[in-house]
């Protein structure tokens, strides 16, 4: 079958084969994603963290980009970023 996020959720073979691991989520505390499906002997696949939140990378990002403190701060102010 077909199955939608709320059934995997419910279903026993997901459970069984750990594929609900719970990660911390700030402001919600722990909780459990929908991990890798596909298991494979030699590259095991899996869930290192919780996926970034709005605007927790970007200045990260953009730094890598070459733009400039002065650059960042001037698109925040503009509201361009977050």
């Amino acid at each position: 079958p077909v199955n939608n996020v709320a059934d995997i959720f419910d279903d026993p073979h997901t459970k069984v084969r750990e594929m609900l691991p719970e990660v911390e989520q700030p402001g919600l505390g722990p909780v459990q994603i929908a991990g890798t499906p596909i298991r494979m002997t030699k590259t095991q696949g899996g869930v290192a963290r919780r996926g970034a939140l709005l605007g927790e990378d970007t200045e990260t990002i953009l730094e890598s980009l070459g733009y400039s403190a002065a650059e960042i701060a001037e698109m925040r102010e503009k509201r361009a970023i977050r």
